[in-house]
């Protein structure tokens, strides 16, 4: 095991390195509360924090967004200060949006990253706006066809779009009786995951996607009775959620047609949460049956275990260049977090020692036998 231990504490800067010295890990956050749900875009950080409250769901509180530009010492600007839940943020550049409640249900806000601070809202319907994503000045959000419940019990959740002009003015992407939902987008190209089973077991995810032309003509990059969920796109390239040869894996499509996404996971652990920018792809991965995940980045040619601690349980990961960001906490496979939730960042070298799929398989294998994996708290 590769324990992760502190190693040193200065300007504001904990870092704390793998012991056998590989990668170093920046823990960004050091506080009491929840930290989660990081997205990052050069070296501009956001996230989700608990204000005033403890623990998840951050009780006697309520979650504001946090932006770090990267530099030291560490000392992140708070982007909302209200009464209510801001949180699931997105960056691109310095352009932030997120999910915000705003009295009555959720809608979509955007800043775009001048200061002084005044976010702007996108949506103000009577029905929940939620799961932002943004590329350059281009939104993209789920919405409720049907009432303000963020679980859309009445109805179904559709793709909106938002050029980023005003006045402001969504274009509605889907248009149909399932749910279309955790829509991603790449310069004017977006994917998301369409549930067409209407009642559950849900046992069919297919993942779809627009080039951005006019008339809108969504195409499925999947056609299948599985689950091909949580996509995500960079350039013309997109990776999600899959099975191949009856292994859950990681599958990437290079934006050519005819659609023949490959693994590029090794399909031990179930690993799902996938986020991509560019060459570079990371994910989430089960490492014990008892809770544990590490974080994993591939580089276009390998993969290498950038978290690789048992102990912790570390999740929703995004990437910028050779850049990631997660949330980590210790974990207990009974009580789950044994301390709150922190977020860490560290920086792939080029040349890092890892494993192949092939070691990968068989020392998981033997170690652990087969995993299960756990479905996004969202």
């Amino acid at each position: 095991m590769q324990k992760i231990i502190p190693a040193l504490v200065a300007s504001g800067l904990l870092v704390v390195s793998s012991a056998a010295g590989a990668i170093d890990i920046i823990q960004v956050t050091d506080d009491d509360t929840f930290d989660g749900y990081p997205a990052i875009s050069g070296s501009n950080v956001v996230w989700q924090h608990c204000d005033g409250g403890t623990g998840w769901p951050c009780q006697n509180g309520d979650f504001e967004i946090l932006f770090w530009d990267g530099s030291f010492p560490i000392d992140p600007i708070q982007v909302t200060s209200n009464g209510f839940d801001d949180g699931i943020p997105a960056i691109s550049g310095s352009n932030v949006v997120w999910q915000g409640w705003d009295g009555n249900d959720l809608e979509i806000f955007f800043w775009d990253g001048s200061l002084p601070i005044s976010p702007i809202q996108i949506t103000d319907n009577a029905r929940a706006d939620y799961a932002p994503d943004i590329s350059g000045s281009n939104v993209v959000w789920q919405q409720c066809d049907v009432g303000d419940d963020d679980l859309c019990a009445l109805g179904d959740t559709e793709i909106f779009f938002w050029d980023g002009t005003f006045p402001i003015n969504p274009i509605q992407v889907t248009s149909n009786g399932f749910d279309d939902r955790l829509a991603a987008i790449s310069g004017s190209k977006v994917v998301w995951e369409g549930v067409e089973d209407t009642t559950p077991p849900i046992t069919t995810i297919d993942v779809y996607y627009w080039d951005g032309s006019f008339p809108i003509t969504p195409v499925p990059l999947t056609d299948n009775d599985t689950l091909d969920w949580r996509p995500d796109i960079s350039g013309a390239v997109a990776v999600w959620v899959g099975r191949l040869a009856g292994q859950q894996e990681i599958l990437r499509w290079d934006g050519s047609f005819p659609v023949a996404p490959v693994a590029i996971s090794a399909g031990i652990g179930g690993p799902f949460l996938p986020a991509i920018d560019g060459s570079h792809v990371v994910w989430e991965q089960d490492e014990t049956l008892l809770g544990g995940s590490d974080i994993y980045f591939w580089n276009g040619v390998e993969t290498i275990n950038v978290s690789n601690d048992s102990d912790f349980r570390d999740e929703y990961a995004d990437v910028s260049g050779v850049t990631v960001v997660w949330n980590g906490c210790w974990w207990d496979s009974y009580i789950g977090c044994l301390d709150d939730e922190e977020i860490y960042m560290a920086i792939v070298p080029t040349a890092v020692p890892s494993i192949s799929f092939a070691g990968l398989a068989l020392l998981t294998g033997l170690a652990l036998g087969s995993a299960i994996w756990l479905m996004r708290r969202r």
